[in-house]
This record gives structure tokens, C-alpha cells and sequence, in this order.
């Protein structure tokens, strides 16, 4: 689907997986750390970034 698109599916998959591993970090720092508003700002991030990773991942056969 990816590459429908005229991306490279690699270096997409690559991408939301490194915004989805610093949005968790920085949402687990502001759970424990505060301030509280980076809470409700970095969840939707982490559930968009895999959301996005699952949509365009190409199926394995």
C-alpha cells in the first residue's frame, strides 16, 4: 500500500517506528515526571504512529 503511494515502505516503517518508540519515552517521563498535558498529547501520537506502522506494513507471505 506504501508503495502505492510512491513511498518506500522500509524507510516509512523505519520512521513511525522511531516516532512511536520517542512518543512512548516521552509519555512514560510524563507519567512519572509531569508536566500532565504532555500525557494526553504523546498517547494519541503513540496510538497514530502505530496505527499508521499496522496500515502500511506490507503483509508477509
Amino acid at each position: 500500500m506504501a508503495a502505492d503511494l510512491g513511498m518506500d515502505p522500509s524507510r516509512l516503517s523505519l520512521t513511525t517506528t522511531v516516532i512511536a518508540a520517542l512518543a512512548t519515552g516521552l509519555h512514560l517521563r510524563a507519567e512519572y515526571h509531569g508536566p500532565r498535558w504532555q500525557v494526553y498529547l504523546f498517547k494519541p501520537l503513540i496510538v497514530a504512529a502505530l496505527f499508521l506502522l499496522a496500515a502500511f506494513s506490507t503483509p508477509a507471505h
